[in-house]
């Protein structure tokens, strides 16, 4: 008798069941495994290839390309990447991505490791918050400072600088610009700097940040001299920082504080300007080498500059007339004073003061800064003997009157002489001219001749012993004569006697 044996239908369906669990759990791990999926819009993807471009973070693989796309208007170009669970956390506001392909410029080598591997994906993490997984790539390579010890600051500049030129503390490389973006409708750009650890410390709320803009060149009394901070800033620019001469104990300066770039060093460290205060300046005479920019003086210190120039028309003297606006810093005046004088003989008031120097001969006159170029600046001077002028405060800018520029004069002089030159009678001085060359010819001639006649009979030449022989023979002939004349006076009749 055989016996069979019945399986239980339970144990049947435990093995599917078994088996769902396992391709569950396997599918959990693989799930847990993988981090988010993320979408980089791009301008363009050169060398990005789905399922082989790496994502990487610090030279370490986080991701990868999934999908290439496009944006619904092909103006951008979609990728959708895998990162791992360890990169989760990573993906917030301020997380920027680039792509990293071979440069080569004249500031920088970079990523020609991607010559092998091809092109990848940089990734540098924020400190925000709040998650985020659609982001726009950065169309170059940031200055990543992650890691790195040391403080960033903020730079505000009129025009750009280029994103990792180098800062200098006294000739010495301290950290790199990081950034320069545009700020939106103010015009300016705010240029991001990071200074490295220790040298951070010298950066306090007095610094003074200045362009380097390679080749310096200075003229002073000490002579001519070129300076530079590096090879790289003649090619490149930079920024240098060093503390302001009277400010050597300000505090250091907090993270992100703002610091104005000057254009040089002599700007930066030049005192405050101070308050301005704006002029208007009316010439009745040509403006010919005077531009915006163009200092202003008092008797040789520079109290200002010009803003810009404009022009007036009189219909009732049919004359226009050149309006030149001016922008004058007291403080720079006040600075070189005294301090009594500056604090108790200076009006604050500036209708007051400045009527009382119209009263006392203040006017404004043109003057050449430069002979060769023809370059003019204004001059503030006081000129007792001028016609007297009515300071009116209602005007507004306030206006200076002028005096004519002896400019004027020097070329009517110049004019003058040249058509008296142009007067004059060229060929007949041409001819005298000739006539006096020939007689100076025939001038010089007679002098050579008489030169060889003093070499030939002169007391130094060989003929001078033969003619002084000579000399004295004559003598002694000369003496017998007289003798025989004498004995003929006495005795005449010798001539027919004879001498006894």
């Amino acid at each position: 008798m055989v016996r069979r044996w019945r399986s239980s239908p339970g144990l049947i369906w435990a093995v599917p069941i078994i088996a769902a669990l396992v391709g569950l759990w396997l599918a959990f791990q693989a799930i847990r495994a993988h981090g988010p999926t993320v979408t980089v819009s791009f301008r363009e993807a050169p060398g990005i290839v789905a399922g082989k471009t790496k994502i990487k973070y610090r030279d370490v693989d986080v991701g990868e390309v999934r999908a290439i796309g496009f944006a619904r208007d092909r103006s951008r170009v979609i990728v959708t990447a895998e990162l791992s669970r360890d990169a989760g956390p990573w993906m917030v506001e301020d997380t920027r991505f680039w792509l990293v392909e071979p440069r080569v410029t004249l500031g920088e080598v970079s990523g020609l490791s991607t010559l092998v591997s091809g092109s990848h994906i940089a990734l540098d993490v924020g400190a925000s918050s709040r998650p985020r997984r659609d982001f726009e790539a950065l169309g170059a390579a940031p200055f990543v400072t992650a890691g790195l010890a040391g403080r960033a600051f903020v730079a505000r500049a009129g025009r750009a600088i280029r994103v990792g030129s180098p800062i200098y503390y006294r000739h010495l490389e301290v950290g790199q610009v990081t950034s320069s973006d545009l700020d939106a409708g103010a015009g300016d750009f705010s240029i991001g700097l990071f200074v490295r650890a220790p040298y951070d410390r010298n950066v306090t709320t007095a610094a003074r940040f200045w362009e380097e803009s390679g080749i310096r060149g200075f003229v002073d009394a000490n002579g001519a001299r070129v300076e530079t901070e590096s090879l790289v800033t003649m090619f490149l620019g930079g920024v240098s920082f060093e503390a302001a001469p009277d400010a050597l104990d300000a505090p250091p300066a907090p993270p992100g504080h703002a610091f104005p770039l000057h254009p040089n060093r002599e700007q930066a460290m030049k005192q405050p300007d101070g308050a301005a205060e704006d002029y208007r300046l009316v010439f009745r005479q040509s403006v010919r080498g005077l531009g915006a920019g163009a200092p202003v003086d008092l008797r040789g210190i520079p109290v200002g500059e010009v803003v810009r120039i404009g022009v007036e028309y009189d219909p009732g003297r049919v004359e226009f007339s050149t309006v030149v606006h001016i922008r004058v810093y007291p403080q720079r005046l006040q600075a070189r004073m005294p301090r009594s004088l500056a604090v108790d003989g200076w009006p604050d008031a500036v209708d007051a003061r400045l009527r009382r120097f119209v009263d006392h001969g203040l006017r404004a006159q043109l003057r050449m800064a430069n002979l060769l170029t023809g370059q003019l600046f204004v001059a503030l001077d006081f000129f007792p003997r001028a016609p007297r002028a009515r300071y009116d405060e209602t005007r507004q800018p306030r206006e200076i009157p002028t005096v004519a520029s002896d400019i004027d004069d020097l070329r009517a002089s110049l004019t003058a002489f040249v058509r008296k030159m142009d007067r004059l009678p060229i060929d007949d001085i041409g001819r005298m001219v000739g006539d006096a060359r020939q007689v100076l010819a025939k001038a010089g001639s007679a002098i050579d001749h008489a030169d060889a006649a003093v070499s030939l009979f002169g007391p130094r030449s060989a003929r001078s012993a033969d003619i002084d022989d000579a000399l004295r023979q004559i003598t002694r002939a000369a003496r017998s004569v007289r003798a025989l004349s004498d004995g003929l006076d006495r005795h005449p009749e010798s001539l027919v006697r004879g001498r006894k």
